[in-house]
């Protein structure tokens, strides 16, 4: 009896270079997901936002949102974005100087409002996306926004 002869005699070079090959896939994968935030062991549990529009000169809460954020999860230490409607209820034109967060390790680092012009006038609402930047640790809760206004 003949012995069975292998006609690929690289068969074990071919497999090594075949598992240094899937292993470095992964590595990068890995690398790329921890570098931009994707890859986090940390979630921030969003169970609804609660959005307090506080008139600068009267230090008095003018409008609230409740927004229903349905436990929403996402990774600690990326950026998520909120939409909302702003609505002055005076009979003053108003306009937005600062928005910011008083839960721990948010911060709001941008907004945006859908309207041409800054200013906001009575009886009006205009739309508002708020970017805000999650805590890098684990959390579950509300939300607290605040968006500060002048009067005009």
């Amino acid at each position: 009896m003949e012995p069975i002869r292998n006609n690929h005699p690289n068969n074990r070079r071919t497999l090594l270079r075949i598992a240094v090959s899937v292993i470095a896939v992964i590595a990068v994968v890995v690398a790329v997901l921890a570098a931009t935030g994707q890859f986090s062991s940390r979630t921030v549990n969003v169970m609804a936002v609660n959005v307090a529009v506080m008139d600068n000169n009267t230090s008095q809460q003018i409008y609230s949102a409740h927004i229903p954020w349905n436990f929403r999860t996402y990774y600690g230490g990326s950026t998520i974005t909120i939409r909302t409607v702003i609505e002055d209820t005076l009979s003053v034109p108003i306009n937005v100087t600062e928005v910011s967060s008083a839960t721990p390790g948010f911060s709001v680092p941008g907004y945006v409002l859908s309207s041409t012009t800054s200013v906001i006038g009575p009886g009006k609402g205009v739309d508002m996306a708020i970017g805000v930047r999650l805590p890098d640790r684990n959390f579950a809760g509300v939300l607290d926004i605040t968006v500060y206004v002048n009067q005009v």
